[in-house]
């Protein structure tokens, strides 16, 4: 059984650069989305992904007719609550860079929270700890952003 028939979404985080591993990754999806943090370099990355899928489908046409990848869009990741106003502002700059507003990239109104477990806990699950005031309704929202964006994406496009 086709794995496209087994499930809704299958994601594969990789690198923004140009590798085999990227590319082998591209070739597989319908769509990419993008992860970035509220940091002063995330445009730079942000530009060499768009430049990375732009080359990835010209080098490998075939892979991508009839239709191109679609751009799912960025989310901010590591969003701590009460950001600081250097955060804030490389958030408000990242928004609205020329990069994004040229590229017409969509940008989620729901960020992925802070949340230190991730980081320090190895085998921390999300849906089995007491994250019940931030993490789960977090990634509740985000999820149903996400859902309305591929909705939007597929069948209003």
């Amino acid at each position: 059984m086709d794995l496209r028939e087994q499930f809704d979404f299958i994601f594969i985080d990789c690198p923004p650069t140009y590798s085999s591993y990227t590319t082998a990754a591209l070739k597989a999806s319908d769509a990419y989305l993008i992860p970035a943090k509220p940091e002063a370099y995330s445009i730079l990355g942000i530009d060499m992904l768009l430049k990375v899928v732009d080359s990835v489908q010209i080098e490998n046409g075939p892979y991508f007719e009839p239709e191109r990848l679609k751009n799912i869009g960025i989310i901010l990741t590591d969003m701590r609550g009460n950001s600081s106003v250097g955060e804030k502002s490389l958030t408000e700059d990242l928004r609205k860079s020329k990069l994004i507003v040229n590229s017409n990239v969509y940008f989620f109104n729901t960020q992925f929270a802070h949340n230190e477990y991730i980081k320090t806990q190895i085998d921390y699950l999300i849906d089995r700890s007491n994250a019940d005031k931030t993490s789960k309704p977090n990634l509740a929202n985000l999820a149903q952003e996400f859902l309305g964006r591929i909705d939007d994406l597929w069948n209003n496009n």
